[in-house]
């Protein structure tokens, strides 16, 4: 091989050394949530309103991630929050809700009710209410809809031009008030002195927890914009 060839192989071999290769390239990545396709859009909570049996409640969202892929014909929405009162309205004489934690997963943009009942079929949706039974925070409990007679359904309007969506929760959910009764009561200790009984009036006061059923309806609507 002469002298000529050598250089050649050489420079050939130095411009192969010397490119990068495609898959060594920093490319963008689009933002996706696990599991699903690439999300489009990505709004935030502008608007808690809350009924609680007709009295209006205040709530904040205390966390929460909500994204909307607008490809689809019908737009598919990915929503997870959690919504964690902050007013003084709770009721005293009725169960309330003290936050509500939420989650659904490539879910359409249509004003259809749409039950969230978890099943195996899709394990990824759920909705579950702290609810305040009214004694302490040890007699609070938290509800699944879903579980006997406890219901959540979930609709929504979507306004493409004013960038706006409105999703519409409404919850059946059903539990027992807890609370505190107090009863006097007396009792007699009786004595015997030098064959004289002795009796002695004792007077008491008695704590019992009672329990009824009760029930809480709910009227959520949130307002989410981008």
């Amino acid at each position: 091989m002469d002298r000529f060839n050598l250089i050649f192989i050489f420079l050939i071999s130095l411009l192969l050394w010397s490119c990068s290769s495609p898959m060594d390239l920093d490319t963008p990545k689009e933002k996706r949530l696990v599991g699903n396709p690439p999300a489009k859009v990505f709004p935030k909570i502008n608007t808690i309103l809350l009924e609680e049996n007709g009295i209006a409640r205040e709530f904040v969202a205390k966390d929460y991630s909500i994204a909307v892929d607008t490809s689809k014909d019908i737009p598919l929405i990915w929503m997870n929050f959690l919504l964690d009162s902050y007013d003084n309205k709770k009721s005293t004489e009725r169960i309330s809700i003290n936050n509500i934690n939420f989650r659904i997963d490539s879910t359409q943009l249509t004003g259809q009710p749409i039950k969230i009942v978890p099943n195996i079929i899709n394990p990824t949706c759920w909705a579950k209410y702290t609810i305040n039974r009214g004694l302490n925070i040890q007699s609070d409990t938290t509800i699944n809809s879903g579980d006997s007679k406890n219901i959540t359904e979930l609709s929504f309007s979507y306004n493409k031009s004013r960038k706006e969506i409105w999703a519409y929760i409404y919850s059946k959910i059903y539990d027992h008030k807890v609370w505190k009764e107090q009863k006097d009561t007396v009792v007699y200790d009786t004595t015997w002195v030098g064959g004289v009984p002795n009796i002695k009036e004792i007077r008491l006061r008695l704590e019992e927890i009672r329990t009824k059923q009760d029930s809480l309806f709910l009227n959520t609507k949130l307002l989410l914009k981008y």
